[in-house]
Parts: structure tokens; sequence; C-alpha cells
């Protein structure tokens, strides 16, 4: 089973007809339609069409995901051959889940802005630089050369910059959005240094030659390339919201448009995942070095349950959980086992889906009764059942809760890091499941406690349409049916597990 040049590209057509096009044709159908804001709503509904064609294009049962899952390695195909690189693509079954996930995640997204675009005050570009963005993420997951995958991280920051400064109008997202520009500039800027320190120790930017090259070189003259990998951490560290590098998580999910914020939070934070196993197991395997990733997981996910604890507004709160949950995943991608992968992607799949679920639900919220502050929650779940139901959902999947998705990921890291031998980090994981614990309870605590009936009856002031609920819903089904049914992502995550050490 062959995969072509044009398997791999083409579910990218949607994106980049969507990216060029859709600005003209929201101005077509403004002219033609007197109520703006039905002109907004339709754009987002078009725009999820582009990214249900490219979903599709992939999971056609002879489309590029399956004939991967079922070759079992990864593809190089190569395109242009210049002095001392070769331009081409590096994709796997890996590469694939990471795209599906943000397909996936892009398309809820959209829906659900159906309703929220209304409100804000934002330029013709929205679905565009959405389209830019997932465009840019898309590149990365498929690149074969340090080169290509610098340009398209760039790509995806542009995009990514664009979307935080949307909100034109409000001035925390300006200060959020400018905190976001100067530490991504810097990720840049050290990526290209480690990226430079790679070609001088391997006179290539091509992946499978770098791996081929590393492989030959002692410890002793591989010494520069482990500035490199601790470079490149740094770099990926930022997207992935590892600590100390997540400084810009709280500000950005909390001040940013509901949708972007899950599209950051729930799609884009995974670029980062998937570039440090591309690093830790292809360009630069060092076993010794994964050490470095157990250290920051445990501090990762320290902080970011901790501070959890403290906070009052449900974004911020989240934001840090997720944050928490990136080094749950980090964790696992330490141990360096088949396991360990499969926990990874596990795990990041389940993230994408809770986490999306989560600030869906507080969009949902805040939609209605305008504040997103844990206290003014206070009674809501007895009003809107639709409301207290996922978001209970959600909370007690966060948990780990027997019977939703979180706890199988959840189950596959612990075993994993035992089966490593990492007993400390099993330790620091566990105590850190119980932190979290603490808040997601809390939560549902409040959710439910009881108010007078008048002031419930003054929160609810919106009705929710079912551009709003269809998200979510699909969202919570999800956890159950992963939860209660979780063997066939568990195959393909496996399966998909086993090519990154047959590199």
């Amino acid at each position: 089973m062959e995969v072509t040049i044009w398997d791999i590209l083409s579910p990218i057509v949607p994106l980049i007809v969507l990216t060029i096009v859709l600005p003209f044709v929201k101005r077509l159908i403004i002219s033609k339609v007197k109520d703006k804001e039905n002109a907004l709503k339709k754009i987002c509904l078009i725009a999820s069409l582009f990214f249900i064609a490219s979903l599709t294009l992939i999971l056609l049962p002879n489309g590029v995901f399956w004939k991967l899952l079922c070759l079992k390695k990864a593809i190089t195909l190569h395109i242009i051959e210049v002095p001392g690189a070769i331009s081409g693509f590096y994709i796997d079954a890996i590469s694939m889940i990471f795209i599906l996930i943000t397909l996936f995640i892009a398309i809820l997204s959209l829906i659900f802005s159906h309703d929220i675009v209304t409100s804000e005050d934002l330029p013709d570009l929205y679905c565009s630089l959405i389209g830019l963005l997932v465009l840019g993420l898309y590149f990365i997951f498929i690149a074969g050369d340090l080169v290509s995958l610098f340009v398209a991280w760039e790509l995806m920051s542009v995009a990514t910059y664009a979307l935080i400064f949307i909100r034109r109008s409000n001035v925390l997202a300006m200060e959020a959005g400018t905190k976001y520009l100067i530490m991504s500039a810097v990720a840049s800027t050290l990526m290209l240094y480690a990226i430079s320190l790679i070609y001088g120790y391997t006179g290539s930017f091509d992946f499978i030659t770098i791996h081929e090259k590393v492989l030959k070189l002692t410890l002793e003259e591989s010494r520069g390339l482990l500035i490199a990998l601790t470079l490149l951490t740094l770099s990926f560290g930022f997207k992935a919201v590892i600590v100390p590098f997540h400084t810009w998580a709280p500000d950005v999910y909390q001040e940013t448009l509901d949708p972007i914020t899950v599209i950051l939070s729930g799609a884009a934070s995974k670029v980062g995942i998937y570039c440090l196993i591309r690093v830790y197991y292809l360009l630069l395997p060092y076993p010794h070095t994964r050490i470095l990733l157990a250290i920051l997981a445990i501090v990762t996910m320290t902080v970011g349950n901790i501070t959890a604890l403290l906070q009052n507004d449900l974004k911020r709160l989240f934001a840090y959980s997720s944050i928490a949950h990136m080094g749950y995943i980090v964790a696992s991608l330490s141990t360096g086992t088949v396991m360990g992968i499969a926990g990874t992607l596990m795990h990041s799949i389940n993230h994408a889906i809770m986490k999306s679920l989560a600030f869906f639900c507080i969009s949902l919220l805040s939609y209605q009764i305008n504040s997103r502050e844990v206290a003014k929650m206070k009674g809501f779940g007895r009003l809107d059942k639709y409301f207290s139901i996922t978001f209970t959902i959600c909370l007690l999947a966060l948990a780990g809760m027997p019977g939703l998705n979180g706890f199988i990921s959840k189950f596959i890291i612990v075993a994993s890091l035992i089966d490593a031998g990492l007993i400390w980090l099993v330790v620091g994981i566990i105590i850190n499941f119980g932190i979290a614990v603490a808040y997601y309870i809390r939560l549902i605590q409040i959710m439910y406690s009881q108010v007078k009936s008048e002031k419930l009856t003054q929160s609810k002031s919106k009705k929710v349409s079912i551009y709003m609920k269809a998200p979510i819903a699909i969202l919570t089904i999800l956890c159950f049916i992963i939860g209660l049914y979780p063997s066939p992502i568990l195959k393909i995550v496996l399966e998909a597990s086993k090519v990154v050490f047959s590199a």
C-alpha cells in the first residue's frame, strides 16, 4: 500500500482555499445579506465545512491515515534536494493522530463560534486565520527537515499572534498577546540556534540523515548536540506550556476569544508534544537525556495543580489545570517505552476532548450570566441542567473517574511509569491526581449549592442555540465512548507508538 505525495497534500487543499478565498466570499455574502450578524454566522458554518472536507480526505477508506496505520512505519517523501538538506516530508501514524486532533477541534470551535462572533468586534479574517493556524500545524506534523519545520512553526505563530490580538477592544487581551509575542520570539530564536548547532555537527537538516549521523557519534563528540537538545526542549516546551515556559498561557487562555482558547489548549499545545517526540526519539535519541523530561513533568504538574487551587476565574483555573495535564503527558513521554508513547498519545487525545469540553462549558456559562467567576457559578447547576450535566461529566473525566476517558489514559501513564522503573515519578503523579480531584470536586459542590430561587432565575438571561450545545454534546459523548470502549483507539495508539522505535 503506497503513500503518495497527493495523499499527504490533498487534505491541505480545502485549508488553502479557506485561507485565501473565504475573505472574498464573506464580502459577497455580506453584500447580499442585510443582517451582518447572520452573514458572520454563515461564514463560520461554511468554514467548518472546509475542515470537514480535510478530515474526510484523511479518513476515507483509502485515505492516508489508514495507509500509514497498515504500513506500520514512517514514510519519507523527497520533493527537492538541495546541498546539505533534503526538502520533503516525514510522516507516520503519530503525525496523522495529531493532525486529526487539530482538525476535529477546529471544526467544533468554528461551529461554536456561530453565536460568539456576533458579540465581538472581529475582523473579516477570523475564519481565515484559523485556517492559517491549522495549515501551519499541518505542515509541522508532516515536516521532514528542520528548515521546513521552522518555517511551518513561524506560519503557525503568525496566525496565533493574530488570533490572540483579534479582540482589539480588550486591553487585557492586548497585554496577554504582547507577552505571548515576546516569549514566542525568544523560543523561535532558541530553536534557530539549536538548528544551526545540529547542522554544524551533522551537515544536514533532514530528519533521517541527522538520526543516522547522530547514532555514529560518541558521547564525547556530541556534547554540542546536548546543548541543541536543551534549546529545543526550551522552544517546544514553550508551546507545550511546560513549566517554567508556561507563564503566557494563563493570561492568553483567560483573555482570548473562547473558541480560540479551545484551539490553543486542545490542539495547538499538542504541537510542542509532537516536536518533543521527534527530538527525543528521532533526531537526538539519547536515552539518558529523558530524565530532563521527567523532571520538567513533575514540576509542571505540581505547579499547575497547586496554582489552579488558588484561582477564582474559571478560564484561568482550567489554564493551570491544562498545564498540569501537559505535565502528565510529558511524564509518559520520558519513559522511553512503547507503552509510554501510547500514554502520551492517548492522553493527548483525551486532553483535547476534556479541555475543549471544559472551555466550551465555561463559555456557555459566561454567555448566560456574563461572568466566569467561580463564586458566580454557585447554584447555577440547579437551573441549567444541560450545563450542569455536561460540566459535571467533564470534571469527573478530568479527575480520572473510571468509566470516563480520563481514567483510561491516566491508567496507561501510571502503568508505563511503573514499567520504566520511575517509581518516584509515579508517587509524584498520584499525589498530583489527588490535588486535582480537590478542585474538580470543589467546582461540582459550588455548582450544585443551594441559593435563593429568585437569584437563580435572574442569572439565566440568554437562550443557548444548538450551535453552542452540539459541540458540547459531541465531546461529552466521546468522554463516555472512550471511557467505556477504549479498545479501537488503544489499538491505534499502540500501533502508532511502535513506529517511533523502528526509525
